[in-house]
């Protein structure tokens, strides 16, 4: 969906996202799109946690930040070999 699809609906607030479109409950079931299910609902938890806290302005910095503050140290992923999160975020949109 482009910005000016979005705009149209009056959901231009969501247009850095693409999984959440400002919908109250998760569009994706865990069973039949688990990617998309989990990447909706990590939107979402920025949205209403983290953005509107002021905490974070944009969200790819807090992708960022989360990646390599959280989810490869988790596991001891070298980021510099590949970033599994980016491909996989990018790889499953919807759009």
């Amino acid at each position: 969906m482009t910005y000016d699809d979005l705009k149209l609906h009056g959901r231009e607030t969501y247009s850095e996202f693409l999984y959440y479109k400002g919908e109250e409950k998760n569009p994706y079931d865990v069973n039949e799109d688990p990617e998309r299910f989990k990447w909706w609902n990590f939107e979402k938890d920025y949205y209403d946690n983290y953005k509107k806290s002021g905490e974070w302005k944009i969200f790819t910095d807090f992708l960022d930040h989360w990646i390599k503050e959280k989810a490869a140290p988790e596991i001891g992923h070298d980021l510099s070999k590949s970033n599994l999160w980016i491909k996989e975020y990018k790889e499953n949109a919807p759009f």
